[in-house]
């Protein structure tokens, strides 16, 4: 037994594998369940500051344990496998999916993601929340532009700041951090930065918002390119707020069954740890759920839809890069990353034992 806690990290990854390949949407919320406990004991292993306690120790082996015996009973539970006759077990993959992507917002964030000056990073944000206002317009939905209008002011009043103190010409993204920004500029930079993030990046409760997903690959490069190299001391300020509106976030999307949303919740929940490994992961897992929300979405507008027996491999990646994400989440804020973990949890359960989800998920 102490040599599988040794190596939790590669059991996780080992039984990743089995889970997201499990023949039904039900089976792999369960194993999913057990996974994420599997997970929990990984990450505390490789985030613990010191060497480990006897305590820490069993409490480790008894979230194993718990979590084996979950993916066991998920496995099987995949053997019941769906008869051609069986219809689907969750609703149609486009229910309640909306993505906004267009020209001007996909050159918006190609800009945002290879500016290497503050004003041309200024101009990808400008476009991208330009488009998000025209679809928000388009869906005749006024009360939608309330905290996009709040997100677009907040921004502007971050880029003047820095233009103010900077200059607009001499703003490289490189030689930021060596700027004269003063510990209260940077903490209310980071404030206004990372508030405005958070709100455009279509997790709970503002995941219902026209342009949906749309701009949550803008809200991953606002904390990973200027955030976290720039405004390191803001960002741990401002740190537990954030944490715990994205474990408020992570918990509301899993136990809606929305995953992309709660994939993109645990990706700025990585970035929000300012760690290196948690930046790379939640990059990743932010990538991973805009690009199969927008992939979804536009599979159905041409009719097809995701097959049940093998859509569950494109979670694979979702949930290998999960596990850094954590660890990194953990070392800054180990309470409300697990309490996140344990609304992921209850979510996934929620759809393996419950009623159906509202989206396709679980484990695409």
């Amino acid at each position: 037994m102490d040599a599988l806690l040794d190596r939790l990290g590669w059991v996780y990854v080992l039984l990743a594998v089995p889970v997201v390949l499990l023949p039904t949407l039900r089976a792999r919320a369960v194993g999913g369940a057990g996974l994420a406990l599997v997970g929990l004991a990984a990450a505390a292993q490789q985030a613990a500051p010191g060497p480990a306690t006897r305590g820490f120790l069993r409490v480790n082996a008894a979230l194993v344990l718990v979590g084996m015996l979950g993916i066991g009973t998920a496995l099987m539970m995949g053997r019941r496998r769906l008869s051609p006759q069986s219809g689907p077990e969750l609703p149609d993959a486009a229910a309640g999916t909306s993505v906004s992507l267009d020209g001007i917002a996909f050159a918006g964030l190609i800009i945002a993601l290879l500016a290497p000056q503050l004003l041309l990073l200024g101009l990808g944000v400008a476009l991208c929340l330009a488009s998000a206002v025209r679809a928000t317009v388009r869906a005749r939905r006024p009360l939608a532009l309330v905290p996009l209008i709040a997100a677009a002011i907040a921004l502007g009043l971050a880029f003047g700041l820095l233009f103010t103190v900077l200059g607009p010409l001499g703003t490289r993204l490189g030689a930021l951090a060596q700027g004269p920004v003063s510990p209260a500029a940077e903490r209310a930079l980071a404030l206004l930065i990372v508030g405005s993030a958070l709100v455009i990046a279509g997790v709970p409760p503002l995941d219902r918002m026209p342009w949906g997903l749309g701009l949550a690959p803008l809200a991953a490069i606002l904390l990973g390119r200027l955030v976290v190299p720039v405004f390191p001391e803001g960002l741990a300020l401002w740190q537990a707020p954030a944490v715990l509106l994205l474990a408020i976030a992570l918990s509301w999307a899993s136990a809606t069954g929305r995953w992309t949303r709660a994939c993109v919740a645990a990706g700025l929940l990585g970035l929000c740890s300012g760690e290196r490994s948690g930046v790379v992961a939640g990059v990743v897992l932010v990538l991973w759920g805009w690009l199969v929300e927008t992939g979804v979405a536009l599979a159905a507008r041409r009719g097809s839809s995701l097959s049940q027996r093998w859509d569950g491999a494109l979670a694979l990646p979702a949930a290998l890069a999960a596990l850094p994400a954590l660890t990194a989440s953990l070392r800054v804020q180990a309470l409300l990353s697990t309490l996140a973990l344990g609304g992921t949890v209850a979510g996934l359960l929620r759809v393996g034992w419950g009623r159906p989800a509202l989206s396709p998920g679980p484990l695409y």
